[in-house]
């Protein structure tokens, strides 16, 4: 579980920094989740349970925020996907003004915390007792598997998951149909979406989705044949059921505990390992003031691989060589730049091939120049030292 949480941190700061809604979300109930998942496994993961703690107080609280995540978690999945297929839509290519901006935030905390607050808030009716407590699992709810008790509680894992699958299905046929204009209808908006980030997200969804359908109807499913019966008030909320906290031994954790780990692992994969997330590795070590030991070891050349969101018109071109020479940020002499940025101005970048002969062979070096933000790569907010070597082929 340690593993787990490590694994959230830098996608959430990544999808954080940039304001997606549905994606921040989604990490924040898997964290917080598999948090209250670890801290369970400690007092609740032995072999006698007559020690077992009673879990008072923190249990009551603990089975309430992941009963609740449980379904947040399906419902940010299915957020995302709707985003998805949305950003494929053909109507929907047109750049978006602010108030179609904060609409859409809206409606994506809508879907990501509407049906977790709605189960919050009616769950009393259809809660027998204050909470149960399983080994390894720890802290559980326990909901009457009734008519109210499918609608505020069971049927929102399924119903999510089937939304989400939908809205796959939708963006996977759209994709085909617009497969040809496919990084046209990307670039039509004014969001930062990419190639590699719409296929990492629809890939992380496509698992999730695969797992959490079968999964969601297998409990769904199970629940109804073994326990359902007509609703009572008198029956759920009888005066003994409220104060009994039931001890359930299991040989081995609930599938949802390695849910939660899969779920983690996917973030991470998918969102942690890309461009963007090297970038900002890079950053906090710079940060930290290791900048000269990340240059040594070159473990990431921005000069190889840029930014996800350059586009090929802004790339330097195959004849001219762009080499990163530093990644320090600190001070330096630029009394050299000045003149030799009058070239680059006078003749452009594009242009160079109108250097004489003469100029072609001396070539424009040592023009080092800082990056205050090197065309919203996000580069960790730093500056960049870079150096042009211009030559003509």
């Amino acid at each position: 579980m340690i593993i787990s949480i490590l694994c959230c941190i830098t996608p959430l700061v990544w999808h954080a920094k940039r304001r997606n809604i549905a994606a921040t979300c989604l990490i924040l109930w898997v964290l917080i989740c598999d948090i209250f998942m670890f801290i369970n496994s400690i007092p609740w993961g032995g072999e006698d349970i007559d020690s077992y703690w009673d879990g008072n107080i923190y249990c009551d609280i603990a089975s309430r925020v992941t009963y609740s995540g449980g379904i947040g978690m399906v419902a940010s999945v299915a957020a995302i996907s709707r985003n998805l297929a949305k950003i494929m839509d053909r109507n929907s290519s047109m750049p978006v003004s602010r108030t179609d901006r904060v609409k859409q935030n809206f409606i994506d905390f809508a879907i990501c915390l509407g049906p977790s607050l709605f189960a919050l808030s009616f769950q009393y009716i259809v809660q027998i007792s204050r909470y149960q407590i399983l080994r390894f699992t720890g802290c559980n709810s326990v909901t009457d598997v009734s008519p109210p008790g499918i609608i505020i509680a069971l049927m929102w894992p399924l119903l999510m998951s089937i939304i989400a699958s939908i809205y796959c299905a939708l963006t996977i046929y759209r994709y085909i149909k617009r497969r040809r204009e496919f990084k046209q209808v990307l670039t039509s908006g004014q969001s930062s979406m990419t190639v590699s980030r719409f296929a990492r997200l629809l890939f992380f969804c496509l698992i999730v989705i695969l797992v959490s359908l079968p999964l969601s109807c297998y409990v769904f499913i199970l629940n109804v044949k073994t326990g359902y019966q007509s609703y009572s008030w008198s029956r759920v909320h009888a005066p003994g059921n409220w104060n009994t906290i039931s001890i359930v031994y299991l040989d081995e954790p609930l599938p949802n505990t390695w849910f939660y780990v899969l779920v983690s692992v996917l973030l991470f994969v998918a969102f942690g390992l890309g461009t963007d997330a090297l970038m900002m590795y890079r950053g906090w070590l710079i940060k930290l003031g290791c900048g000269r030991l990340v240059s040594k070891f070159n473990c990431f050349s921005p000069g190889s691989v840029l930014p996800s969101n350059i586009s090929s018109e802004d790339r330097v071109p195959v004849s001219r060589a762009i080499r990163f020479d530093s990644w320090d940020s600190t001070e330096y002499d630029d009394s050299s730049e000045r003149e030799n940025q009058k070239d680059i101005e006078k003749y452009g970048m594009k242009d160079a091939s109108r250097f004489d002969e003469a100029e072609t062979e001396s070539t424009l070096t040592q023009s080092t120049m800082e990056l205050e933000d090197f065309h919203n790569s996000n580069l960790a907010n730093h500056s960049v030292r870079v150096k042009y070597e211009v030559r003509v082929e």
